[in-house]
């Protein structure tokens, strides 16, 4: 059993931050622990939530001696990471990330913060946290979709900077599609080598610019797209995986390269062909929209893209790839962004 008193110094005081479905699925883990317990969806990230948890610390009476944990997902971390550097001007904090999305993603690089309306962690800071701890058997518990929802950010790191581990996860992830097969088999070590690369691929980006003004914008490959396509389903009552939504948003950019950046088409075929084999989705059809709804999501991602954080004046900084492992950042005039989205 995980000891959480590990994370912290041992004066500070242990406040837990708990996505409601992990309190459930283990109990005992939070046997005498104090702990707070959210709804973990992205419609719960935002003013309000933050507003609650904040009145739930300040009647704990939680000081700034205490270190707050979130053990969850990446709406969880979010959460812990954005209140903590509010509360009281900033507390110490830490991660126990549950699913494979945190644990490669979204609990890595510091990236704290809540959407606002249709725009995704549109309001948020840069602050590490304290310590991560990593145990992949909470993966055991994980429905298959939200599995490969982290599978699809382990495939985008290793589309960026390390095409031999994309080789090695795609046959694997072919192979062994269950998450629960994947922790009792032979093929375990290799799942726990390419999890800890995709760390070291995204900690290595991040320390060298830790506030995405180079480098670091390589890693929103397919999330520009992706967000907006996100929280557009979300509010359709449609939805899918942040996970879904990117690899959908990849395969969009993998397609454009093509005709922007000289990606080789037999490339960019077999990237759709690869994503496909997966069940991740590469066209509109894969995320089952009857034609009225996908009208009215295209007229929305134009507006939402907009809006997008990585706007600058006219143009959005979008990634696209020259080959697989040689990522570049373009920034692209907005009026070619929607002519993008017409050809979708």
């Amino acid at each position: 059993m995980l000891d959480f008193s590990v994370m912290k110094d041992s004066e500070k005081r242990l406040v837990l931050l708990v996505d409601e479905v992990v309190y459930r699925l283990y109990p005992s883990l939070f046997e005498g622990e104090t702990c707070l317990r959210i709804t973990a969806s992205e419609q719960e990230k935002n003013w309000s939530t933050v507003a609650k948890l904040i009145d739930q610390l300040l009647a704990m009476e939680v000081d700034r001696n205490t270190f707050l944990l979130g053990v969850g997902g990446g709406v969880t971390t979010d959460l812990c990471g954005f209140v903590a550097s509010i509360y009281k001007r900033g507390i110490s904090f830490g991660f126990v990330p549950t699913t494979l999305l945190a644990m490669v993603d979204a609990s890595i690089g510091g990236k704290n913060g809540i959407n606002w309306g249709l725009c995704k962690n549109e309001v948020g800071l840069i602050r590490m946290p304290e310590q991560i701890l990593l145990d992949l058997d909470f993966l055991r518990t994980l429905p298959v979709k939200e599995f490969y929802s982290g599978v699809a950010e382990l495939l985008k790191v290793f589309l960026l900077a390390d095409r031999d581990s994309y080789a090695v996860a795609m046959d694997l992830f072919k192979r062994v599609p269950d998450p629960s097969v994947l922790l009792d088999g032979t093929d375990r070590q290799r799942f726990e080598e390419l999890v800890q690369e995709a760390i070291r691929i995204k900690e290595r980006i991040v320390g060298q610019d830790t506030y995405e003004a180079g480098p670091r914008r390589l890693l929103n490959f397919g999330h520009t797209l992706g967000h907006a396509l996100e929280l557009i389903l979300e509010e359709e009552g449609l939805g899918c995986t942040h996970g879904q939504a990117v690899a959908w948003g990849m395969v969009q950019m993998v397609r454009w390269s093509v005709r922007r950046v000289g990606l080789a088409q037999t490339t960019a075929m077999q990237l759709v062909s690869d994503f496909r084999s997966v069940g991740l989705p590469v066209d509109w059809q894969d995320l089952g929209l009857d034609m009225p709804a996908l009208l009215r999501v295209k007229k929305k991602m134009a507006s939402v893209l907009c809006q997008d954080k990585k706007r600058e004046g006219d143009a959005l900084h979008m990634v696209l790839l020259k080959e697989m492992g040689i990522p570049v950042v373009l920034r692209i005039p907005l009026t070619e962004v929607e002519e993008l989205l017409d050809r979708l």
